[in-house]
């Protein structure tokens, strides 16, 4: 049964050693709202007592968030340290160790640990993705209908400011994208792989002996955002073939979303994933007559004419076959079909 997502103002969580922790804003030297009683003493569990009297709590993290820590950007974790009144102690480079805070009390330690919760949040949400949940729509007949939509306007390119083939997505790439995450180390990895097949489990197998098998239809084009004259994204719209009221691909998608919000995975959310398959997208773009290929950004195209023309363009439909785990900014050449390398996939079919 596919689960309604009801508003966007939920905390963002984060999966940190094996626990899953709400993240608050900071601001300055207290946070700017406050744990529900429940998540607070689910919280103070966090923090242990020890045979000399005092009180601990310690983690493992990725090291890049170590690194971003001690360089003091996110949090001055000495100030926080005499602030609190704790001994906090950070892992060397190299060194396979756990983050430990100490302190004479238990709510010491708890203050100084929300407070470097929410700064490892805060260096997680300035890192570019690094992998992101994707479903495949690169059928035959979309690949070939979506030649011929960057054939028509590539003849034309010279009409159309900032028009280039180098913008173009790859057929044998296009995809939705569902959301994108952050995923530093092999822990990391394997939570979300573990997430994936237990969704498939739990989410997707009942729907799938209920619905049978589910296939994709692009059809339609529309632009990130809504000035045609400066547009950097242009993608192809996309729902299920035959949809219902209660199985669509929006809902699909967010309870995918959902799903991996609640284990603290995704590195942003929102309550609707915006639905696209990207066609053209300007940061791709290159300069053909550098030996270096060297990329040009902030160049937009003036996509009025393709909107006009285009706007009802019909690609075609793919099986609903998988979902994957896909690494950003790579191809699979093992596998021969050239679509992005995955750490983990399921299959719908």
């Amino acid at each position: 049964m596919l689960k309604a997502i009801n508003g966007p103002c939920k905390p963002l969580r984060m999966w940190i050693d094996g626990r899953c922790f709400n993240l608050l804003k900071i601001n300055g030297a207290s946070a700017e709202t406050k744990l529900r009683d429940d998540e607070n003493e689910s919280r103070s569990k966090e923090v242990q007592a020890e045979d000399n009297g005092k009180f601990s709590c310690s983690f493992k993290l990725p090291y890049i968030y170590c690194l971003a820590l001690k360089q003091r950007d996110v949090l001055d974790t000495v100030n926080l340290s005499e602030r609190t009144n704790t001994t906090i102690i950070i892992p060397k480079l190299g060194k396979d160790e756990k983050m430990v805070i100490r302190g004479d009390t238990k709510e010491n330690v708890l203050e100084a640990l929300e407070h470097m919760v929410n700064a490892v949040g805060q260096i997680r949400s300035r890192h570019a993705p690094l992998q992101f949940l994707s479903v495949r729509c690169s059928s035959e007949e979309i690949q070939s209908n979506f030649g011929r939509f960057k054939s028509e306007i590539l003849a034309d390119e010279k009409n159309i400011r900032g028009m280039e083939e180098s913008i173009f997505q790859r057929d044998f790439k296009l995809h939705l994208t569902i959301d994108v995450l952050v995923l530093l180390d092999e822990n990391e990895k394997n939570e979300a792989i573990a997430a994936l097949k237990e969704y498939n489990e739990l989410i997707m197998k009942p729907l799938l002996q209920k619905t049978g098998k589910l296939r994709i239809h692009l059809s339609g084009i529309e632009c990130m955002n809504k000035n045609y004259e400066k547009v950097n994204v242009l993608y192809a719209k996309v729902k299920l073939v035959d949809e219902t009221e209660d199985i669509t691909l929006q809902k699909i998608a967010n309870d995918l979303s959902h799903y991996f919000y609640e284990r603290g995975l995704l590195k942003s959310f929102s309550a609707d994933v915006k639905l696209h398959c990207t066609l053209v997208n300007t940061k791709y773009r290159k300069v053909s007559s550098s030996p270096k290929r060297k990329r040009v950004y902030k160049e937009s195209i003036d996509a009025r004419k393709i909107m006009e023309k285009y706007k009802d363009f019909d690609f075609g439909h793919c099986d609903f076959e998988q979902i994957h785990l896909s690494l950003m900014s790579s191809s699979d050449e093992t596998s021969g079909d050239g679509y992005y390398k995955s750490l983990s996939s399921i299959n719908l079919t």
